[in-house]
């Protein structure tokens, strides 16, 4: 916030945030309060108040052209090789300590994931392909513990020499405590896999690429074990949004489409948990943008956007339905995917941050928090004000997964109002390069 104005963030269902420069800011709360005089009392006024209001936020700015790029981020997604994708497989912990008496060690599961796939697609639905291998292996290698291979004669994969990888073996005899090296070299070549940019990757592409230089991968603490480096978070080096499952662990969609050719799918308790790519990341108005980019943006999806509230999902039913429909008595079983509010871009909330001096701390003059509107019966004081308003970026709470992946407290949530916008309204002087806009927001908590 300074003298130029503030900004605030418009938040897309998918958890993106469009960030506006706010000139004003105006807040309308309208009591639904009722007057009547009652005669030959000298006008006393009879009146009711059932606590019903209705409130509108207008907010008047500018867009101005990027004088600075503007970081892009690509959509993320993650594999946590402590938590299994079975419901009912709770009780096995997948890269956990455990005794070398189950088959959990590192020839264990080495053994169980011989010639099991996994797949990385991309938002031009390029697919990008791992195989694990236990035993044999061909190709050429650019480090001891992975190599490059043609399956079937046309696609190209990464094959990763499982008992190549340090730490193999070690613990796995009988009454031994299970060495973890294995465990954590493993999921450290996985990333160096989907890091590297010195194999080449030219049968089954359309033109020579590699995997790094597509993707990024990191490895961060698991769910389970926060203790080990068990868990791999995915970064596409592309902004644009993914929209399919992927990654695919393990599964027999996760080989190539080649006739003929075999894999193994290991039981859940085998197969490590995966989140989709998560589109939160993505940033609409990311790099260099000029004002008419953005208004084009925002105008674009104000336009047109799928609320993906009850109405919403019936909608999304019925295309399913139809989809499915189409598939069926198509003759070559090919119908286009009609899949309503795919693109999660409708805009649900309005983060508005404020300047608060009841939320500063110790050596703080004052600190940053959102506007927030609690409604309910069971509300207290305290949950209304200012001391219960979040910091920009906090999280709603709710650290639930959902289905397109993420948590659900930075997805399906967020700190600041709920509701929809009305009207945008632009305003541009021609030859100008500065675009003046006027907002109008409804907070609406049930919106169907």
């Amino acid at each position: 916030m300074g003298a130029a104005g503030t900004p605030i963030r418009l938040v897309q269902e998918s958890g993106r945030r469009i960030e506006l420069m706010a000139t004003d800011i105006q807040i309308t709360t309208t009591r639904k309060v009722g007057q009547m005089a009652v005669g030959n009392t000298g006008s006393k006024r009879f009146g009711m108040d059932r606590n019903k209001n209705n409130c509108a936020i207008v907010v008047s700015g500018i867009i101005t052209d990027d004088k600075e790029v503007t970081p892009t981020v690509g959509p993320k997604a993650s594999i946590d090789f402590t938590d299994p994708t079975g419901y009912f497989d709770a009780g096995y912990e997948l890269f956990n300590s455990v005794s070398v008496t189950d088959s959990f060690t590192s020839a264990g599961i080495s053994e169980k994931w011989d010639d099991a796939y996994i797949s990385l697609q991309d938002a031009n639905d390029v697919f990008y392909y791992i195989r694990l291998d236990d035993g044999s292996h061909t190709g050429s290698s650019s480090a001891s513990s992975y190599a490059l291979e043609t399956v079937g004669g046309t696609q190209d994969v990464i094959v990763i020499k499982m008992r190549t990888i340090t730490g193999y073996g070690l613990g796995d005899t009988a009454g031994a405590v299970e060495d973890p090296t294995w465990k954590t070299n493993f999921v450290a070549t996985l990333a160096a896999v989907i890091n590297d940019g010195s194999l080449t990757l030219s049968n089954g592409f359309t033109s020579n690429t590699t995997m790094g230089a597509n993707w990024t991968a990191t490895t961060i603490k698991a769910m389970n074990n926060s203790s080990k480096y068990w868990a791999l978070e995915i970064t596409a080096d592309s902004t644009d949004e993914i929209r399919v499952h992927s990654p695919d662990m393990m599964n027999n969609s996760s080989k190539p489409d080649i006739n003929g050719l075999t894999n193994t799918k290991p039981s859940q308790k085998y197969r490590p948990t995966t989140k989709n790519f998560n589109n939160k990341n993505v940033n609409v108005m990311s790099g260099t943008r000029s004002a008419g980019d953005k208004v084009q943006d925002l105008v674009g999806i104000l336009n047109n956007s799928d609320n993906m509230g009850m109405m919403g999902q019936l909608r999304r039913l019925g295309s399913s339905i139809k989809f499915v429909m189409e598939w069926l008595f198509s003759e070559d079983h090919h119908a286009a995917d009609t899949n309503v509010g795919v693109a999660r871009d409708y805009i649900m909330a309005i983060e508005i941050p404020f300047k608060s001096f009841v939320n500063a701390t110790s050596g703080q003059e004052s600190d940053v928090r959102v506007f927030h509107m609690p409604t309910g019966n069971t509300i207290s004081p305290q949950e209304k004000g200012a001391g219960a308003a979040k910091r920009p970026g906090d999280s709603a709470g709710d650290t639930g997964t959902n289905w397109f992946g993420g948590k659900k407290g930075d997805v399906d949530q967020n700190i600041g109002i709920d509701g929809a916008v009305q009207s945008f309204d632009v305003n541009y002087a021609g030859g100008e390069t500065v675009y003046s806009f006027t907002l109008t927001f409804l907070p609406i908590d049930w919106l169907f």
